[in-house]
């Protein structure tokens, strides 16, 4: 798609908005263009004027072009427009005022930045983390620090929402000059280390609710059967490959880096039927086959989270004496992540055992 298509895309998306502005090219240049009120000193009614906005006409310059033509229409429909905000002395993006139009579009903007190199990625992180985020934001009004702390505030604490939104919003409000620190603290209180072994399933319950999503939904049953048996991260089985050799191929992963995963219980890969059931249909990111098979887990009342056997999984690695190095390499994590996050639980009696298994 070419710089015309690009400018003509977001000026449609702009007028879906109802913006009262418009992007323009003029030469090499980019311009606001909207019904303004006159210049000071100039008298006469509003009429239709243009902002040179000091960017150059080039695809890269839309998304700031965007969120200007949004800033300016949110100051004439509030009646806040003043001419001496938007001339060559003073940048738009100085304004206080902020609202959920300008705030998507930061985020837009940031994303594109942040995922530059990484688009399949970014996509990914958008539907999973940012998209969800936003979607929080009061629909309307100026979102002050205060506004924006006290949604975060009121979502059910200790829960992965509330972080991620404190997160993604922390960092649009950054962007924005607004200090994110607020925001992260709000949403803070979540994290591996509120995880209690109490919150992981035993071997019993991972093969029962196995049982249950196989008499109705095979192919998720699968999905538990995998994570269950290799410690992947449900979003990784979009790509993953079963080896016959019962090894699994992980291409790609949260760090990018391609592993190859064994199962940390042998007999499971035959229990759970794992080279003969079905993928799940129509999944073909690995993202939907998370979200999807744990609403399936919730509907046969199954009461442990899927991402749970990921841990168990780990902790299956470390009574079994596999070393942390090796661990933390099956499960796609850096040793000290790993350490960090699971060790911990190794209990007083647990580890004679393991000591037992080595001739000291």
């Amino acid at each position: 798609m070419g710089f015309g298509e690009e400018l003509a895309t977001l000026n449609r998306l702009l007028a879906k908005r109802r913006s009262r502005a418009r992007v323009e090219q003029r030469k090499s240049s980019l311009v606001l263009r909207a019904t303004l009120p006159p210049k000071p000193g100039t008298g006469g009614d509003p009429s239709q004027q243009r902002i040179p906005l000091g960017l150059p006409a080039v695809v890269a310059s839309l998304a700031d072009a965007e969120l200007k033509a949004l800033t300016l229409s949110s100051e004439l429909q509030s009646g806040s427009f003043d001419w001496s905000s938007w001339l060559p002395s003073k940048a738009p993006a100085e304004r206080n005022l902020i609202t959920r139009e300008v705030f998507e579009a930061t985020a837009r903007k940031l994303h594109t930045e942040k995922y530059a190199r990484a688009p399949e990625r970014g996509a990914e992180a958008w539907r999973k983390r940012w998209a969800t985020a936003l979607n929080k934001l009061p629909a309307e009004g100026e979102l002050t620090m205060a506004r924006l702390v006290a949604v975060i505030e009121n979502l059910p604490p200790a829960t992965a929402a509330r972080r991620e939104t404190g997160l993604v919003w922390g960092m649009v409000a950054k962007k924005l000059g607004m200090d994110p620190a607020p925001l992260r603290e709000a949403g803070s209180g979540y994290g591996r280390r509120q995880i209690t072994p109490r919150d992981i399933p035993s071997d019993e319950d991972i093969e029962t609710a196995f049982d249950l999503l196989l008499e109705r939904s095979p192919h998720w049953a699968r999905v538990l059967g995998m994570v269950a048996t290799y410690g992947c991260r449900p979003s990784e089985l979009g790509e993953a490959v079963l080896k016959a050799d019962n090894s699994l191929m992980v291409p790609s992963s949260k760090t990018d880096k391609p592993r190859v995963a064994m199962p940390t219980k042998s007999a499971w890969v035959d229990r759970f039927q794992l080279h003969t059931l079905p993928l799940p249909p129509g999944c073909s990111s690995g993202y939907a086959i998370s979200t999807n098979c744990a609403a399936a887990m919730r509907r046969q009342g199954i009461k442990f989270k899927l991402y749970a056997l990921r841990h168990a999984a780990a902790i299956r690695l470390i009574k079994a004496g596999v070393p942390a190095e090796v661990g933390a390499r099956l499960l796609g994590h850096s040793v000290a992540m790993f350490s960090s996050n699971y060790l911990r639980w190794i209990s007083e009696e647990t580890i004679p055992m393991l000591v037992r298994q080595f001739n000291l």
